[in-house]
Order: structure tokens, then C-alpha cells, then sequence
């Protein structure tokens, strides 16, 4: 409990515990020593971590603040503020104290993800802390104007696992001159997900249950086109890398049982009307509470704290897209399937239980219409 009232700080010990609680005055002595052991148990809280590349930040900025509390999800407004800006960052800063899993959260404007993380597992009191810093820029499409943020973080809390994370979400604008490797934000972003954000929910597909199809007509001004996907394995296939083959899932079930199989191996694909268009090869993110859990503390694992989003360039399709007519997007998640006995690897159609995914198309659009392709020649 934080006060600024120096005699108002006390610290009732509880067994093997500080507890900071309210109390009346005390002598000039005692205050000092309550200050220390005050500052003590700042220094013991685990400042948890994770190596990435630097954000470019401003050297002053104008903010906009919300906080999130346990419950899932989180559902605000954002207001742009009063200011010029072309770039954003977010911090996103969290304390968690207790016994707790480590849980996925996603960021949401309206039907449209934005951000993908998950946290550090928690300690005992008094606990961990963490700062992430995430450029934003990219969507300035949608920090131009209001918009409905859900931010969706699952937990869990009972006798046994007591951690909430207590989050802190800071958006920062600003101007800059500084040249980056970046392409321009683009000038339209049209999700590609389970759109439930007039419910107030998660907009994720689950796969393999799910469809994770959308229908979608293009402007007939586009002049570039980028489909990014975010996918993660959850249950049986957070751990997806470590999956065996099909044939060897009974190798063990007299003693582990029937092992995740499949193969180590995925594919996430993109259809476009049914066509293949692209694929991606997820990262094998390790979550803070796989493998062994303390060697996550402080170092986390790469991308732990920033689910990265793979991006397909589908410029190529503009001319089939940008008729006027409805065209379907599919996300989909392979494996391999080695249960013919052969030394032959099939890829699948479906995966295990199970793989949370959306994807948005990142539109940028020119004064002209994209010239629809010519019919093929005719031969005798």
C-alpha cells in the first residue's frame, strides 16, 4: 500500500512476510527503519525482462492512460488526444505477486488485433514487476480516431493460485523527423477474424474447432496489399515443438500416455478463395512457464512479451481482388502426418486443440483504380 505520508507507513510482521499497512504516528527512529525495510522489499521485488531491439521514444510526449483489472476482457474507449503525432508507443507495465500461471493476452481495437503478449509466471510476495515497450505506428490508422479497445487477459484465481496481474497500459504520441526502415503506416487495416467486439469479446479464432474464414470486398484503389497473422498454439500445442511423430504417440502410454503428435513441424496458411496464397513458419515461443520455469527469471524468452505477426506480401492478388467482389480469406494451421507407416510426411489440414488466430490486411491505396487483369489469349 503506497502513501506519501511518512506517518502513516508501518510494517506489521506476519510469519515470514512484511505486510505495509496504516497506523498512527511514530517516533523520527522507527520511521527511518520502516523506510528502509520499505525500500528493502522494492529491491527484492524481480524485475523480469525481455531482449529487445530499442523503440524509438520521443523527449517529450503526450499520454493517454488506462489500467486493467483481473477480469476477462477488459473493454474501454480510446480518444485520440488533442495533439499532432505520428508515431505511438505503448507501455505496458505490470506488477503480480502470488502462485499463477502464465497467461496469454491479447489487444484488440474493435475486431481488429493489435497486440499479442503473455506474462512472466509470478513469486511469492513481493513478487515481480515488468515494462514493455511496444512501437504502435504501424496502426495510426486506427489511432487517428476513437475506438473501442478490449484488452484480454485470461486468469485464473482460487486457493491455490492467487497471482493477478495488475496491469498498467500507457499509449504515447508524438512527432518525429527520424528516418526509419519502416514502410508509411498504411492507409486502411480491415481485419480478418471472429469479429465479436459488439459483444465485448475476444475476437480470436480457436482452431481447429473454428472456421477461421472472413468474406471481403477490397477498394478498387489499392496499390499495395499485406496480410499479417498472428497464431500461437494453446493446450496441447503450446508446446507444439516438441510434438513427435504420428507414429510414436503410443511409445510411452504404459507410463505418460498418449504424447501431442503430429510432428514439431507447423505450417500456417493463407487461402485466398480457397487458394493457397502464402504460408509462414511460427517462431517456437517458449512461455515463461515452460520447460523450466526459473530459467525464464529475469531473462524471459524471445518474443514471450511481443508475440511477433508474420507477414505475407499479397500485392501480387490486387488485380483478382480489386473487381468489386467478395473474396475469402482463410487462416488455417498444418502438421505432419507420418501414420501411413511410409517415409513419406503429408501435411494435414487440421492440427491439435489448439491454435488461437486472426489475421488483417494492411491496404495502402493510390488516386487510381488497379487495372484488372486481361483475359487470357485465345488459342486455335
Amino acid at each position: 500500500m503506497a502513501t506519501s505520508d511518512p506517518e502513516k507507513l508501518s510494517i506489521i510482521r506476519k510469519g515470514d512476510e512484511d505486510d505495509v499497512r496504516l497506523s498512527g504516528p511514530k517516533p523520527r527512529s522507527q520511521r527511518i527503519r520502516l523506510w528502509l525495510a520499505a525500500f528493502v522489499i522494492i529491491l527484492l521485488v524481480l524485475s523480469t525482462f525481455e531482449v529487445a531491439q530499442p523503440v524509438l521514444m520521443p523527449d517529450g510526449a503526450a499520454e493517454s492512460d488506462g489500467s486493467t483489472n483481473y477480469g476477462a476482457p477488459f473493454v474501454g474507449t480510446y480518444t485520440p488526444p488533442n495533439c499532432e503525432f505520428n508515431r505511438v508507443v505503448l507501455n505496458f507495465s505490470v506488477v503480480s505477486q502470488g502462485r499463477q500461471f502464465d497467461r496469454l493476452a491479447i489487444m484488440y481495437f474493435g475486431d481488429t488485433e493489435i497486440w499479442r503478449t503473455s506474462t512472466a509466471e509470478p513469486t511469492l510476495p513481493p513478487g515481480i514487476s515488468w515494462i514493455y515497450l511496444k512501437d504502435m505506428t504501424e496502426y495510426l490508422y486506427f489511432w487517428k480516431s476513437s475506438q473501442k479497445i478490449i484488452f484480454d487477459l485470461g486468469n485464473l484465481i482460487d486457493d491455490k493460485y492467487t497471482g493477478i496481474f495488475n496491469t498498467t497500459m500507457t499509449a504515447i504520441f508524438y512527432n518525429s523527423d527520424v528516418k526509419t526502415d519502416q514502410a508509411p503506416p498504411s492507409d486502411l487495416i480491415i481485419p480478418i477474424s471472429a469479429r465479436h467486439s459488439l459483444n465485448n469479446s475476444a475476437s480470436h479464432f480457436v482452431l481447429p474447432a473454428e472456421n477461421a474464414t472472413n468474406t471481403i470486398s477490397f477498394p478498387r484503389n489499392v496499390q499495395r496489399a499485406v496480410l499479417s497473422v498472428s497464431a500461437n498454439g494453446q493446450a496441447s500445442e503450446e508446446f507444439w515443438w516438441s510434438n513427435v511423430f504420428q507414429d510414436d504417440i503410443y511409445t510411452f502410454n504404459a507410463t505418460a500416455g498418449e504424447l501431442p503428435g503430429l510432428s514439431p513441424f507447423r505450417e500456417v496458411q493463407v487461402l485466398i478463395d480457397g487458394h493457397l496464397a502464402g504460408v509462414q513458419w511460427p517462431f517456437p515461443v517458449i512461455f515463461t512457464g515452460g520447460v523450466v520455469p526459473s530459467l525464464h527469471r529475469p531473462i524471459v524468452g524471445i518474443h514471450a512479451f511481443d508475440l511477433r505477426e508474420h507477414e505475407i506480401d499479397i500485392t501480387p492478388f490486387l488485380p483478382l481482388l480489386c473487381d468489386g467482389a467478395q473474396h475469402t480469406f482463410t487462416i488455417r494451421v498444418a502438421g505432419l502426418n507420418t501414420s501411413s507407416g511410409s517415409a513419406t510426411a503429408l501435411l494435414t489440414e487440421t492440427v491439435n486443440e489448439s491454435w488461437y488466430v486472426t489475421g488483417k490486411l494492411f491496404l495502402w491505396l493510390s488516386s487510381t483504380e488497379t487495372t484488372a487483369p486481361s483475359p487470357p489469349p485465345q488459342t486455335a
